[in-house]
């Protein structure tokens, strides 16, 4: 700086403005944290009025300063000054390390310790803010990075330097000036990388962790600094960019890999199917072991691909349905089945991982009913089995396997039925316990309550038809595999049964079907039941319940329970009293005996019992021995349906029953006539005809219904005037609502078989 100022003094002096005056600390250094505005930079830094040393001016040589002589240089922009001096300090020390002999150790750091003196003297002389530093240093590196001139390993170092600089001090305590700085370097290298990012996914089928890690990583300590909220728009826009390039990618290796495999010879249509999805379940799995969390907390590089490469998979593999089905009926078959199996398998994988991956973007395909024509059963049935025996020992164990499968669905049906059927209220409006005997109480004073209609629901109906259907699938089952010749091949070559079964197993069906004249616990004439029956072992553990018939001593169930014993067995029946609070009183109770050796006939035996009270009870017990044969088999699962729908079926016409009892008793049916004279009579025939010819109207005419008159002794005895409809509905217009609200319903949503099945039951 001596021999600058020496070769032109004019640098020593600082030039005047137009006005003659010093340049003002606005359009010099608009941004300084450390302009005095009473004096100016220089003259403070020379200690003279006019900014200039004269002593200098006589000096012709080093040598001629005295000793222990300083002054202090400061440019007019010491951070641009700055910026450049340590632009030209790292340019240096990289041009060396490259030049560094190889038995030389190479620095750790950028720049050399001569370089940081002279840098950091500069800052500490032309008063520069640490932060600023920090910052010039990490811009600089950015810079010379963009340019390629150093590598992504030096950014880690001035990344650190501003991460240590922000623990010391916080960002909000930072001057401003720097502050903004540093999130203009964020910025730009925010962009840098992300566009290094976008240049890396160009092909994902081939991206490695470590070709972008450096890059994430980098992004990843920029984003969580917070600094670069300004360009949340701009970056938002940068990873959609990413995020469609991905999906592109995806798109355009699927179709070249389905272009591959199309074009190929074969006239298997489903292998170049099941190789696709096997390709497509590699690359997923390979991408989720590579890159298990998502690139920059946003991009899932799996749920991109497989967001793009599902439906397009599910779009071919639906074109190419007719091509699957008539080559696999070919003969012979050019569609393997095992073939369109493992494609059915292989699709539903493919499903799965899409569902899990990509849960906000769910797709439409019905994959039961693309390969719903494509029966398994067929294709046991097309084996060539060596051996008739072992074919009749599968289907046998097939079956087993069927009525079990049977049994289970029947259970969930009915349980989704009964939920819907006896809706629970929420918690809030539940009756408490405490309260229950009051409710009973003003029951008590009030007379008779009044009936709460139920209305149906479609889904229950569908409910409903869906037993009805499992009943015909079952149906052409078991004459498909042809169940009677598979049993007549076991029983030809079977093993011999032995003399003597150790522990045989027998199957009972019990079916709890009325009581009758039970006896009310209360005094009250009046008094009624609300009746259930249980059965228990011999042991006091309960075997089945029945439900709940409300308000009657003549208690119909008809429900039906099956049990497999051993050896005789004694169960008994109690009839309960349901109570709202406390324990169920007991009405009566009778035993019965399940003895093989009885029933050995396998016939249905109605068996009345009287209770220990009053009144009697109606089991109907049958039995068949409990035989691994595939009839057997077949038959529980019949049963299994018929019970199903049986009592699915009860609990509707429960349901209406009630309303049809307060709506059609003989306080009702007075209104239905006309008296002529003093004499009242009444023709029943007449007012039950009218409520039958509406049912009809509502539920379909069936030519098999017909019309059972009342005894003689309750025909009218004087010929009433003629009803009208309007009349009858007038008084009984609350049963018709009721009708019009749930017959259409019932004949709109169940299938004609089962709207005929319930209508005689009804």
């Amino acid at each position: 700086m001596v021999m600058m100022i020496k070769t032109n003094p004019e640098l020593a002096k600082p030039s005047l403005s137009e006005g003659g005056r010093y340049p003002s600390s606005s359009s010099n250094r608009p941004e300084s944290m450390y302009q005095d505005p009473s004096a100016n930079r220089q003259s403070m830094a020379f200690g003279n009025g006019d900014g200039y040393d004269h002593s200098l001016s006589n000096i012709q040589s080093d040598e001629e300063i005295e000793i222990g002589h300083n002054f202090t240089y400061i440019p007019p922009n010491p951070k641009k000054y700055y910026k450049r001096l340590l632009e030209i300090c790292v340019q240096f020390d990289l041009e060396a390390m490259v030049n560094l002999p190889e038995d030389q150790e190479v620095s750790l750091g950028i720049l050399s310790p001569k370089h940081l003196e002279v840098i950091n003297e500069c800052a500490l002389r032309w008063r520069l803010t640490h932060t600023y530093r920090v910052t010039c240093f990490l811009d600089v590196i950015k810079y010379k990075y963009e340019r390629e001139e150093v590598p992504i390993e030096c950014l880690p170092e001035a990344l650190q330097m501003i991460q240590k600089a922000v623990e010391e001090v916080t960002l909000e305590d930072w001057p401003r000036y720097d502050a903004d700085y540093l999130s203009t370097v964020f910025g730009g290298l925010f962009n840098i990388f992300l566009g290094e990012l976008y240049e890396g996914l160009e092909d994902i089928t081939k991206l490695k962790p470590d070709a972008i890690n450096p890059s994430i990583d980098i992004l990843q300590i920029i984003r969580e600094s917070g600094l670069v909220e300004r360009y949340k728009a701009d970056i938002e826009a940068r990873l959609k960019d990413l995020s469609d390039r991905v999906r592109v990618q995806a798109v355009h290796h699927y179709t070249d890999k389905n272009y591959e495999l199309m074009t190929a010879e074969g006239d298997n249509k489903a292998l170049p199917l099941l190789l696709l999805t096997d390709h497509l379940e590699k690359q997923a799995k390979l991408l989720d072991k590579r890159f298990p969390q998502p690139l920059l907390g946003e991009l899932d590089l799996v749920c991109l691909a497989l967001e793009s490469q599902i439906p397009m998979f599910l779009t071919d593999l639906d074109s190419s349905r007719r091509a699957l089905l008539e080559g696999s009926i070919t003969k012979p078959p050019k569609v393997p089945i095992e073939d369109v199996f493992a494609l059915y398998r292989r699709t539903k994988t493919l499903l799965q991982m899409h569902k899990a991956f990509c849960p906000k973007s769910p797709v439409d395909f019905d994959l039961v009913g693309f390969f719903e024509p494509y029966s398994p059963l067929d294709f046991m049935m097309e084996l060539k089995w060596p051996d008739a025996y072992q074919e009749a020992r599968f289907f046998t164990a097939l079956s087993k396997t069927i009525n079990k499968s049977i049994e289970q669905y029947c259970r969930s049906i009915e349980d989704l039925f009964m939920e819907e059927m006896f809706p629970r209220p929420p918690p809030e409006v539940q009756q408490q316990k405490q309260s229950a005997w009051i409710e009973k109480a003003k029951l008590t004073i009030q007379g008779e309550k009044k009936v709460e209609p139920f209305n149906f629901t479609p889904k229950s109906m569908v409910k409903l038809n869906n037993i009805e259907a499992a009943r015909n699938l079952l149906d052409k089952m078991y004459d498909r595999i042809d169940a009677d010749r598979i049993s007549a091949v076991l029983e030809e070559h079977g093993p011999p049964v032995p003399d003597k079964v150790d522990r045989q197993t027998f199957l009972f069906t019990v079916k709890i079907c009325l009581a009758e004249n039970l006896v009310p616990l209360e005094s009250s004439p009046s008094a009624k039941l609300d009746t259930f029956v249980t059965l228990s072992d011999e042991k006091g553990n309960r075997l089945a319940k029945t439900r709940t018939i409300y308000e009657s001593l003549d208690p119909q169930w008809d429900q039906t329970f099956d049990m497999s014993v051993e050896s005789t067995t004694w169960l008994m029946a109690s009839v309960r009293d349901k109570a709202l609070i406390g324990k169920h009183d007991t009405v009566g109770r009778a035993y019965l005996c399940l003895d093989p050796r009885i029933f050995g006939d396998f016939m249905s035996h109605d068996l009345w019992y009287d209770l220990d009270t009053a009144g009697r009870l109606l089991i109907r017990v049958s039995m068949e021995g409990e035989k691994d044969d595939i009839q057997f088999y077949f038959g529980r699962a019949f049963r299994s349906l018929k019970r199903a729908e049986t009592d699915m079926t009860r609990v509707i016409i429960d349901k209406m029953a009630p309303m049809i009892r307060q709506h059609l008793s003989r306080s009702v049916l007075k209104t239905l006539v006309k008296s002529t004279s003093a004499a009242i009579s009444y023709d029943y025939n007449k007012a039950i005809g009218g409520v039958t010819a509406f049912y009809r109207s509502a539920m379909g005419t069936d030519k098999a219904d017909t019309m059972i008159p009342l005894p003689q002794k309750e025909k009218a005895r004087i010929k009433p005037e003629v009803l009208t409809d309007v009349e009858i509905e007038q008084a009984i217009v609350p049963l018709f609502d009721y009708f019009d609200a749930n017959f259409q319903i019932l004949h709109n949503h169940l299938s004609p078989t089962t709207k005929e099945g319930s209508g005689n039951k009804f």
